[in-house]
């Protein structure tokens, strides 16, 4: 409902980032994200199940997703 920080990542099952989605200032309201797959240097990443964490102010969402080529 009110503008906040947000960062938005993609994580393997291990733990490791693999990419920085979203980072910075957003107004309230909805927002969409598309990840393309690349990792954070560009290198596309296996089909598989990946985390996403969403830090939003002092709030953290993590959920899983799968990513299928």
């Amino acid at each position: 409902p009110d503008p906040a920080s947000v960062t938005l990542s993609s994580f393997s099952l291990h733990g490791q980032r693999i990419r920085e989605l979203a980072a910075g200032n957003r107004p309230a309201g909805s927002h969409e994200v598309l990840w393309d797959g690349h990792d954070n240097e560009g290198r596309m990443v296996a089909s598989g199940i990946y985390f996403y964490r969403l830090d939003i102010g002092e709030r953290v969402v993590a959920r899983k997703l799968t990513l299928l080529r």
